[in-house]
């Protein structure tokens, strides 16, 4: 543990001890869960040194399992702040904050997922200020024009499905050996050809491409790195 750290440069000693320090845990420790692996073979156990590209890969999975336990830990604490109506109030606000779509040049796993809980979002938001209004209305016999709205539910069903979805199929290739980004997009066309959200890109676009029609338009994915991303 020692020497891993003491062969480091001095800008990354610091960040390494920094960041043992903050974990709770030895640098040395750290150091070796980020540039080793271990490997069992003829009942033996082995640690392997990790390429650069690999130790990085760790280093990045692990700020990500952090930030995202974080996260959850202040969402935990704001609803525990939040807490419920006291006894005996009526009436309530509800506040919804619609993420901004994202569709740039190159679109990647992480514009599908911000565009997805974009999905989730306006489904919610329609089927609550508009369908449930609606119906509440017609109880009380409310005569009122009714308001057509677009549903979602298409493209929320290609994006998380049951039994089948483009997440879930996702899933499902980290899985396997071999699997690529390009068996991810055949996989995807093969099992949705038809459906409505979903598309194929234009000619000229990047390798494993695809295109899903969300509520605010279309948008071309790159599947260059899915696989990675999504396991991390």
């Amino acid at each position: 543990g020692g020497g891993a750290v003491a062969r480091l440069a001095d800008d990354a000693k610091y960040a390494a001890a920094a960041a043992a320090a903050l974990l709770g845990v030895e640098a040395g420790a750290l150091l070796r869960a980020l540039a080793k692996r271990t490997i069992s073979a003829g009942g033996e156990e082995m640690e392997l040194d990790k390429s650069a590209a690999e130790a990085a890969a760790s280093r990045d999975a692990l700020a990500k399992a952090i930030y995202e336990r974080i996260f959850d830990r202040l969402v935990a604490v704001v609803n525990d702040c939040l807490g419920g109506a006291p006894a005996g109030a009526v009436g309530s606000i509800g506040l919804l904050d619609i993420f901004g779509s994202e569709v740039f040049e190159t679109n990647s796993f992480e514009q599908l997922l911000i565009n997805f809980a974009n999905e989730k979002l306006q489904s919610h938001f329609t089927a609550t200020a508009i369908g449930l209004v609606q119906q509440e209305y017609a109880r009380e016999g409310i005569d009122v024009a009714r308001i057509e709205y677009t549903d979602n539910a298409p493209v929320v069903a290609l994006l998380e499905g049951k039994p089948l979805s483009l997440l879930g199929l996702l899933d499902d290739q980290c899985l396997q050996a071999g699997a690529t980004d390009a068996s991810f997009v055949r996989l995807l066309f093969s099992e949705f050809d038809s459906h409505a959200a979903l598309g194929r890109a234009r000619p000229g676009a990047a390798d494993a491409s695809f295109v899903v029609q969300h509520f605010a338009g279309a948008v071309t994915y790159t599947g260059a790195s899915f696989l990675a991303k999504n396991k991390d």
